[in-house]
């Protein structure tokens, strides 16, 4: 069965962390025997034709010169438009030529899968003209007054659509009907991301956490949590917020305990996680309304065997458990600091919260479960629209 996956963004090099969650996503259909391929942008390096583990993808420009494309990638599309009014500028040449180009590459697919409710609109029209079935993972629950019309319109229309948290399902369900539907977290690779020792750089315990710099993030609580922790605070990342960290950290004088370390590429996230005593994920709801939908960095710690603090918002309570990691109040420094401080200083806590991360882990998301549900729904709900 040939199913074209439709997305925003995806991996420009194996080592790249934009698109990691649809490849590893597509990675599970070809597992399953599925002929995969992609439609998504271009960046001003990549070409237009390339097979990146036995997936093909197809990209196109929106904007020329091509170096000037800054709607995908970078801090993403959403972070793009609130930061770059060339990005706002560019949303209707990418949306057609995105059209154009995915109605031409899914002429011969059985199934067209689209990552992202906004690509969901050119997915659902594709397949009205083509007659094709059309599937949807909703990873973020869409805000503001067009974008919930949108929302609304098309989860409705399509196939089938697969949530990626119960919180993103219960945040869409209040506004529509959704026919038929599933929540289905992300898996990860295991084989990847796995406990293995590391050489330390710091005699110090260390904290980590990762992700993009924006407000949702709630980077800053958890950097200012760290005047009472006697701990390392590693920050893996980039965007828009990272000379308001740097304040932060000057301000509090905590140059010599707090770093930013910048992107780290895929192929050593692992390592990464591995170094870390507790990783840490604080995130808030911005002032757009804006949360963690899942937080797949929480998962990956676990795998490699790490105690997890998490803020009790968004997805984040999918991937929580006490027998592994503990809850804090989004926004609330003094809860970060009391629930690391909690952790760091109590060895047979944190051995013990270690011990059971990686089991947890393989327990609850496996791509067993994924593979299982995409085969059934595929060929359930694959009957074209």
């Amino acid at each position: 069965m040939k199913v074209v996956v439709l997305s925003t963004m995806y991996l420009r090099s194996k080592s790249d962390t934009r698109g990691l969650m649809v490849s590893e996503f597509n990675r599970s259909l070809i597992d399953l025997g599925f002929d995969v391929s992609v439609v998504a942008p271009m960046d001003e390096k990549t070409p237009l034709f390339e097979v990146i583990d036995s997936v093909k993808v197809y990209r196109f420009n929106y904007f020329f010169p091509k170096k000037f494309q800054k709607l995908a990638y970078g801090n993403g599309i959403p972070a793009n438009l609130r930061y770059s009014w060339l990005a706002k500028f560019q949303v209707l040449p990418f949306c057609i030529f995105f059209f154009l180009k995915s109605l031409k590459v899914c002429r011969d697919a059985e199934i067209i899968h689209c990552q992202w409710t906004s690509v969901g609109v050119i997915g659902y029209f594709v397949g009205k003209i083509l007659r094709k079935p059309v599937f949807l993972t909703v990873r973020r629950a869409s805000l503001g007054f067009f974008m919930s019309r949108i929302e609304k319109f098309i989860l409705s229309r399509v196939n089938y659509v697969f949530f990626n948290s119960s919180y993103t399902l219960n945040i869409c369900s209040e506004s529509v009907k959704i026919p038929s539907f599933s929540v289905l977290n992300n898996s990860i690779d295991f084989n990847k991301f796995y406990p293995f020792k590391v050489e330390r750089k710091y005699n110090q315990k260390i904290v980590g956490t990762m992700g993009l710099f924006v407000e949702k993030k709630g980077f800053e609580f958890l950097i200012t949590a760290m005047t009472k922790v006697d701990a390392v605070l590693l920050i893996a990342g980039h965007g828009p917020f990272k000379r308001k960290y740097e304040e932060i950290i000057k301000n509090l004088n905590l140059e010599k305990k707090v770093f930013l370390v910048g992107e780290i590429s895929t192929d050593k996230t692992p390592k990464f996680f591995n170094s870390l005593d507790v990783f840490v994920l604080p995130s808030i709801i911005d002032s757009k309304g804006e949360t963690e939908t899942l937080g797949v960095v929480l998962i990956e710690a676990l795998a490699c065997g790490k105690p997890i603090i998490g803020s009790k918002v968004g997805g984040i309570v999918d991937i929580i458990d006490d027998s592994c990691g503990i809850f804090v109040k989004p926004g609330d420094s003094e809860d970060i600091s009391e629930k690391l401080n909690l952790i760091l200083k109590n060895s047979t806590l944190q051995k013990k919260l270690s011990r059971n991360s990686r089991a947890y882990a393989l327990k609850k998301f496996s791509d067993s479960k994924l593979k299982k549900t995409i085969s059934e729904v595929y060929f359930k709900y694959g009957k074209g629209i």
